[in-house]
């Protein structure tokens, strides 16, 4: 049940939004800045794992084992990466070779 929710959620979303101005003409709706975030986040790490699946379909057809894409790196703000480990570096060298996560990630990350 819950994959059906997730899969048409901006058909629900579309539903309520319509509903509730119908209902209720002059009603505000807020959306806070964490739901926000949150959500972008959760659409980042889909996007890995989507970019994660075609690298494997790949990888399985010329013989090579599955390989994991870490979101270590995508989960923190660009200010928070540590500069004595080079995560900044190993980050921009990562949304060059996954240039379909950067986008998504400029996205999560912006205030």
């Amino acid at each position: 049940m819950k994959s059906f929710f997730l899969q048409r959620q901006g058909e629900i979303f579309a539903f309520l939004n319509y509903w509730l101005t119908e209902v209720f003409p002059d009603i505000l709706i807020v959306i806070d800045h964490y739901h926000l975030i949150q959500d972008a986040n959760q659409r980042l790490n889909k996007a890995r794992l989507i970019e994660q699946e075609i690298i494997n379909q790949q990888r399985a057809k010329k013989g090579f084992g599955r390989m994991e894409i870490a979101g270590n790196l995508l989960r923190k703000a660009r200010e928070h990466l540590s500069e004595k480990r080079k995560e900044k570096e190993y980050l921009e060298i990562f949304l060059t070779r996954y240039s379909r996560l950067k986008i998504w990630y400029i996205y999560a990350k912006k205030d």
